[in-house]
């Protein structure tokens, strides 16, 4: 077996496999809004912490076609920068009634208003926070072994699921499987590093259930 073209791909799926993991899932949450908005350019306001957009949505779930977007400069998450006039953005929010809406809406008491919660850049925060898990996944997974033994002898069992236990066991057998593979095959360079390749890749596979919780 070629086992220098194996680690290879195995990089490779290591590099991949997150990105796309993190591309495909990604939360649902009926209350909000997501679409896409093309920013026709911003409003005037006394507000610093809030940025108004007048945008026009053009793809997606969206309550009006003309919308005020409200960004806040410090909850709002992802790509803000990208909310220029005539730029076309990707965006999740929520319905702002009138207790809710400050400022413009005496001005445009007609036009709805969408409290932006995240901005999409390459991928949206969310997919990013799973992305940079799953790469971490590896690292993370090696102290299985010690929490399994936390887990049982101090911890109450019943507080976590039977999912939780599930991945936890598989993690720790990976882990004991991955150092006795090394040791037995610690002269044999290629072999190694294969061993060590394969558990990190399928150590963020079964990570993936953990990003649910």
């Amino acid at each position: 077996m070629n086992y220098k073209a194996a680690a290879l791909l195995l990089i490779a799926g290591i590099l991949i496999f997150p990105f796309s993991a993190a591309s495909i899932f990604q939360e649902k949450d009926e209350s909000l809004y997501t679409f896409k908005a093309h920013i026709v350019g911003p409003l005037k306001s006394s507000y610093t912490v809030y940025e108004y957009s007048l945008a026009e949505a053009i793809e997606g779930v969206y309550p009006e076609k003309e919308i005020i977007l409200v960004t806040s400069m410090i909850l709002t998450e992802g790509d803000i920068q990208s909310m220029q006039q005539q730029n076309e953005v990707w965006i999740k929010g929520r319905l702002l009634t009138e207790d809710y809406v400050c400022g413009t809406h005496e001005m445009y008491p007609d036009v709805t208003h969408v409290y932006v919660i995240q901005v999409k850049g390459v991928l949206w925060p969310e997919q990013i926070y799973m992305f940079k898990t799953l790469l971490k996944s590896p690292v993370t997974g090696l102290v299985a072994p010690s929490y399994i033994w936390f887990y049982l002898v101090v911890e109450n069992p019943s507080i976590h699921t039977f999912e939780q236990f599930s991945v936890l066991v598989m993690k720790t057998v990976l882990v004991y499987a991955a150092i006795f593979s090394v040791i037995r095959y610690r002269t044999e360079k290629w072999i190694v590093m294969c061993i060590i390749l394969a558990y990190a890749l399928m150590t963020m596979m079964i990570s993936i259930p953990e990003l649910f919780y």
